[in-house]
């Protein structure tokens, strides 16, 4: 008898998604900042705007699925921090066993080790290929020793781990991408304290993918079962419907189907495609439909595409589609999100967990919101013309532009406020999270070492005032 691996199928979790997402209302909604922390500085200094934080997630509400808590994940310099969003306290924080490595990239899921029992587990990745996983409600790390994880190129020393996500039904299934060229599935669903083995459980090889790129984003559409990875070349994708899951399976023999996504061509005046724009910097599946957003570098917009909708005719069950010998697909947009004229790389976007609200930063500290549950609802995609011309643009239904009070003393007196140049830095990701009461807190992280958490007020609620760095 085969055995499968241990894995959550939420039956509710659509459903409370669907519930969530009818009593928002985002173009009554206004955030304010309520809270700027430098919490990742080097040594502690407080004037230190040189340390990057580089991602930022919302833990998970094991109790309600398609909600979070109020407690945020930071990643950035050598250290993690958790966050509690309404109180702007750093609850907890923690270093890598080497002081040396450096942390880009986390990831949270929810385990259900047994007896009734359920637990949040945060996985972190960084230089060295370095993989952790943390166990918040015990403030204690789970892999020992850490796990470096070897990449095909064997250059662990240079590697690194710059995007992780969880499978969204597997819940101990990480995939993690990154400078290698490569992903890897691991099985992390034994690494907790309740295991039945008396020694340390470490994460166990599932899958090793050929990206023949490096890897800056991952995202997992539930709705098609497909891994989306946003790559130096372009934007991929393996479709898992058919990989053998059962634990008797050796790694090599889980072979997804490839797929190469052709996106919309930007030419330069010349007619001539600029080769960096085919770098896709960040990819997010919306949560709880067959949308995909896909930003490209140097473009000034975000693409928002039906997955469904472009695979469908994908013949996965032909020979000459595996997982090195990729189908292309050509992507339509259904919409095109204007965005930043920014020449700076690697600005993450993230979405709401009801799947209505997205949001991206820019290279100035602000942040850009599109409402995309209002108007964009599974509907047909309209052509684009794959050309020169530029496509009509969406605007964005809200700015949030850098606090122009924001008090920051410790850097004023370090005589740093030149290199600031009047506004936050870049925005390296931005996050939302939504509480079970209805709460909804923004969060971003930047290039230069502050946490920034705005809260939702319906119009009425407004509040304003001087803010000062914590």
């Amino acid at each position: 008898m085969k055995r499968k691996l241990t894995y959550d199928s939420d039956e509710n979790e659509s459903g409370n998604i669907e519930e969530c997402t009818q009593g928002l209302e985002y173009d009554n909604k206004f955030f304010e900042p309520v809270h700027f922390l430098r919490c990742h500085s080097k040594a502690n200094d407080p004037a230190d705007v040189k340390t990057q934080v580089w991602q930022c997630a919302f833990e998970p509400d094991m109790n309600s699925p398609g909600h979070t808590t109020n407690l945020l994940a930071t990643c950035g310099g050598n250290s993690v921090c958790l966050v509690d969003a309404v109180t702007g306290k750093v609850s907890k924080k923690f270093y890598p066993e080497e002081a040396s490595i450096l942390l880009f990239s986390l990831a949270w899921t929810t385990l259900h080790p047994g007896r009734g029992r359920k637990c949040n587990i945060l996985a972190v990745g960084g230089s060295k290929c370095y993989l952790q996983l943390i166990l918040p409600t015990k403030n204690c790390s789970l892999l020992s020793p850490p796990q470096f994880l070897s990449p095909p190129s064997k250059n662990k020393a240079k590697d690194l781990i710059s995007c992780l996500v969880f499978h969204p039904t597997m819940h101990g299934v990480l995939f993690c991408g990154g400078s290698s060229s490569s992903i890897a599935a691991w099985d992390i669903s034994q690494c907790h304290p309740w295991s039945d083995s008396s020694e340390p459980k470490l994460p166990e090889l599932l899958m090793s993918i050929t990206a023949h790129s490096e890897v800056f984003s991952l995202s997992f559409s539930k709705t098609s079962n497909v891994l989306l990875a946003g790559c130096n070349s372009g934007l991929f994708g393996w479709s898992m419907n058919e990989v053998k899951w059962e634990k008797n399976v050796a790694p090599h023999q889980r072979k997804p189907k490839g797929i190469e996504f052709i996106l919309p061509e930007v030419s330069e005046g010349n007619g001539e495609t600029d080769d960096d724009e085919t770098l896709v910097d960040s990819v997010v599946c919306i949560p709880g439909s067959s949308l995909v957003a896909t930003k490209c570098a140097l473009r000034g917009l975000i693409y928002l595409w039906n997955l469904a909708a472009t695979i469908e005719n994908m013949q996965v069950k032909s020979n000459k589609i595996s997982e090195s010998r990729k189908v292309k697909l050509s992507v339509t947009p259904v919409k095109c999100l204007r965005w930043s004229d920014t020449d700076d790389y690697f600005m993450a976007m993230g979405c709401s967990p009801d799947g209505q609200l997205l949001g991206c930063g820019d290279d100035e500290g602000g942040v850009w919101l599109y409402n995309i549950g209002r108007n964009v609802v599974e509907h047909k995609a309209k052509r684009v013309k794959r050309d020169a011309d530029q496509p009509s643009m969406t605007e964005p239904h809200q700015r949030l532009l850098w606090p122009s009070t924001l008090a920051d003393p410790e850097v004023q007196n370090a005589r740093k406020v030149k290199r600031l140049e009047g506004h936050g830095g870049v925005i390296d990701h931005v996050t939302v999270g939504i509480t079970q009461s209805g709460a909804i807190h923004l969060a971003s992280v930047t290039s230069t070492n502050l946490v920034c958490i705005w809260k939702a007020f319906d119009d009425e609620e407004m509040v304003s005032g001087d803010k000062m760095l914590k």
